[in-house]
């Protein structure tokens, strides 16, 4: 059941925006129990929607500012709900919880209503959505409360984390560690631009076992990149770039056996690859096929024999190009600019 408090517009003077009117014709299709919208149609007699059972417009600019549903017999059966780049303000309902056949949920404004933010008290409801499987949030306030992370670890089906944007505040490690029914399903993650406290970073590393790709863009975390990788065995492609991290790249890195794509661009890294290379003996084979440590990293010459792609620029690199460089078989993309190398790439 959606529950979002307004006001009927069955005599609203304003005509709707056809994308709106389109969104909430495409909104109930997706109920199982959707005849007592009998208004909500596409005949040209009622086209409006803002006159439309439930819906109330805004006189000036024509959005569509309140839905109220909750007299209604919608059915329970909703598993697809989509409210992002909305103009929402207020604090999430724990309501949402009750939806249980939700498989996919999107909150939040993002770029568009740089004003909007939505707040969570608490994120325990998300537990309780038991088909849910992506979830993408963005501009979302959670600096009220310090589950979100437990929250997300044990809502069991969840596959697809999205969240962009967020304010997050330090996270309670210590109920982190007494989780044991976490889970498994997680399989893609991606935060960018959020503000997350570098305490939380281990924890996001060991969400799921069966990561494929993660992604950690724009949260200018800082601090050293945790040794936190060596149980992330699935994982194919990692983003850490824009982030501050400083100091040496961690061991258990290299242990990433099906790793192809590797993005520490934009960071404050120093030493050499050679963690990677060492840890990689084990390997059957090295995948990585995508390397990009440009601009700020001082890192070491050591390259890849998979490398597709190689990104290296704006470092603090000096000295003759690597002979190796010009005998990589399947290097496709080479970036060296800003540097200060010299010589040819082969003879």
């Amino acid at each position: 059941m959606v529950v979002l408090v307004g006001k009927g517009g069955s005599d609203s003077p304003v005509q709707c925006i056809e994308s709106e009117r389109q969104a909430l014709l495409s909104f109930k299709q997706g109920l199982e129990s959707s005849n007592s919208l009998s208004s909500w149609t596409s005949n040209s007699s009622q086209e409006d929607c803002c006159s439309w059972e439930g819906i109330s417009c805004d006189n000036k600019t024509n959005h569509v500012i309140e839905l109220d549903l909750s007299a209604y017999q919608l059915g329970i059966r909703l598993t697809y709900l989509n409210l992002a780049q909305n103009p929402m303000t207020g604090t999430i309902p724990s309501q949402l919880g009750n939806l249980t056949s939700l498989s996919f949920l999107g909150l939040g404004s993002a770029y568009l209503y740089p004003n909007s933010t939505l707040i969570v008290s608490n994120f325990r409801w998300i537990s309780r959505l038991s088909s849910l499987q992506n979830l993408r949030l963005s501009t979302v306030d959670f600096t009220a409360t310090s589950d979100w992370l437990q929250s997300v670890k044990i809502t069991r089906s969840l596959t697809s984390l999205d969240m962009e944007e967020c304010e997050f505040s330090e996270v309670d490690t210590s109920s982190l560690s007494r989780i044991t029914n976490s889970s498994n399903s997680l399989k893609s993650i991606y935060m960018e631009s959020n503000t997350i406290h570098p305490t939380a970073i281990p924890w996001l590393l060991n969400l799921s076992s069966n990561l494929v790709d993660l992604t950690l863009m724009g949260n200018q975390i800082g601090g050293p990149l945790p040794n936190s990788f060596v149980n992330m065995t699935s994982l194919a492609s990692l983003d850490l770039s824009f982030n501050g991290f400083e100091g040496e790249i961690p061991k258990s890195l290299g242990t990433l056996c099906n790793l192809n794509r590797l993005d520490l661009s934009h960071n404050k890294i120093s030493g050499s690859l050679d963690n990677l290379l060492e840890s990689q003996v084990n390997c059957p084979k090295n995948s990585t096929k995508i390397l990009k440590l440009s601009d700020h990293n001082q890192l070491g010459r050591s390259v890849f024999p998979a490398l597709e792609e190689l990104d290296l620029h704006d470092n603090l690199l000096k000295g003759p190009l690597p002979y190796s460089l010009g005998q990589l078989p399947k290097l496709r993309v080479l970036h060296l600019e800003n540097n200060l190398l010299s010589g040819p790439l082969c003879n």
